[in-house]
């Protein structure tokens, strides 16, 4: 095998070596740990009531009918210390991102919760009526106070702590008043 120096590979590995040279040596961006989080509830309340109707028109039936309403409700107590930097953004705490780089760490634990209601009604034969469902849910406001290196925030929340329903009316629309039936359809 002969001694002969190829040129291009030669050429190449130089090239190669300048460019990765020429690379920042800027390391990457330090984030700041944010092991101080703490949750103050301001314990103000907040009580948001929403009507449900629910029209059961048996009017032309022989028969009963029955109808279940019921509404599910997750609650999730999540608290989150997330950075994101990236595109020469700055993150508002002396920490300025290269443009190119997106990087991001989320820090959190959170509780989830889940709970239902259920309701039963029943219209005999010939029979029409509307029932009032009566849901209230309870909502507390507070913040989240964050310590990180120093730099301390303070995040708004809004958690709800429960959700209520109850039956509060039944109405009976007389069959034989068609002006009363069609109303009532109309209206509900």
């Amino acid at each position: 095998m002969s001694k002969t120096i190829n040129y291009q590979i030669i050429l190449w590995v130089f090239i190669t070596l300048l460019i990765s040279g020429c690379l920042p040596t800027t390391p990457p961006p330090k984030f700041p740990d944010s092991e101080a989080a703490e949750v103050v509830a301001s314990e103000e309340f907040e009580i948001v009531t929403e009507l449900q109707y629910v029209p059961l028109y048996n009017c032309d039936s022989p028969v009963p009918i029955q109808q279940n309403v019921s509404r599910d409700f997750s609650t999730e107590e999540r608290v989150d210390t997330s950075i994101l930097i990236g595109l020469g953004a700055s993150i508002g705490i002396g920490i300025e991102a290269t443009a190119g780089v997106a990087i991001q760490r989320t820090k959190g634990s959170s509780t989830l919760e889940t709970y239902g209601t259920e309701f039963e009604f029943v219209a005999g034969p010939n029979s029409f009526f509307v029932h009032t469902i009566s849901w209230n849910r309870k909502w507390e406001h507070g913040y989240v106070r964050l310590d990180s290196e120093g730099v301390k925030d303070e995040i708004p929340y809004r958690y709800l702590l429960a959700v209520h329903g109850r039956k509060v009316s039944t109405e009976e629309i007389n069959c034989n008043d068609p002006e009363s039936v069609a109303a009532a359809l109309k209206k509900y």
